[in-house]
């Protein structure tokens, strides 16, 4: 841990995204991930769908196939980088399966933003999602994930299972490995374009998530209903990070507030 040398710091679940101040953040990049979870069985809901993103041939963040040559993903992980520094591989394929990017768009609004008030750490992203176009059809193996129709309403839980490549916390080095876990997931009044994630039980999302699928269960279907974008609400002590990140909270962009702009950016990418 470092100690925080203003009131901005950048706490996102990517497992090589830059600070975007470096003189003035919390530097918490090393290796994390799915929290209290499992090695996921090929018949969970939602598995075909995944994808890993790996940069320079390492693994960077988490996606999900939404169309056979489209995956969605988190935005902060799109910084700093350009499409050929790109290969997304097929988890659902018997063997290693790659495929190249040949563009990819970041949602206009994403500013990637943190606030610290009364010692406390909050998520001010916004518009944290990105589209990637693959040069060819994902592999028969992998499935289109089904998008919502509408944004899930505020203040009501939600069963949500969440996926990722990262480690198990922030001192741990056991990534590049698929997990799964179950949580509860809440839309907030303040903020009803994310999806809050209370993980202080030990189980939820780290570094090597981001841009991972978070998905409900809906008359008997798979949703995608959100998108893992980063930490939020971690306690910190004279400018010093308290504990273990990922035991705090977490936020997702949900995936239903953004229909309009994902159906007009898959357009414009093919």
């Amino acid at each position: 841990m470092k100690t925080l040398a203003s009131l901005f710091l950048t706490l996102i679940f990517c497992t090589s995204c830059a600070p975007v101040e470096q003189a003035s953040s919390l530097d918490v990049t090393t290796s994390l991930g799915i929290v209290g979870g499992e090695f996921p069985d090929p018949a969970f809901p939602g598995y075909a769908s995944i994808v890993k993103i790996q940069k320079f041939n390492r693994m960077h963040c988490t996606g999900t196939l939404i169309g056979s040559r489209l995956v969605l993903t988190a935005a902060h992980c799109l910084q700093n980088s350009v499409t050929t520094d790109f290969e997304i591989v097929f988890p659902s394929a018997l063997k290693k399966i790659t495929r190249l990017v040949v563009a990819q768009k970041a949602h206009p609004e994403f500013r990637r933003k943190t606030l610290v008030e009364d010692g406390v750490g909050r998520n001010g992203s916004s518009g944290d999602l990105a589209l990637m176009l693959l040069d060819e059809d994902a592999p028969a193996s992998a499935k289109v994930a089904k998008l919502p129709d509408q944004a899930l309403p505020i203040d009501k839980d939600f069963m949500l299972r969440v996926y990722g490549y990262g480690t198990t916390g922030l001192n741990n080095k056991d990534g590049d490995a698929l997990r799964t876990t179950e949580v509860t997931g809440r839309v907030e009044a303040l903020t009803p374009t994310k999806i809050s994630i209370d993980q202080r039980s030990g189980k939820g999302l780290c570094k090597g998530d981001s841009g991972g699928p978070i998905f409900a269960f809906e008359n008997n279907q798979v949703i995608l209903v959100g998108v893992t974008s980063g930490a939020d609400r971690w306690l910190l002590k004279d400018g010093v990070l308290v504990g273990d990140v990922c035991r705090y909270f977490s936020v997702s962009t949900q995936v239903g507030s953004y229909l309009d702009w994902i159906a007009t950016t898959s357009v414009e990418l093919k």
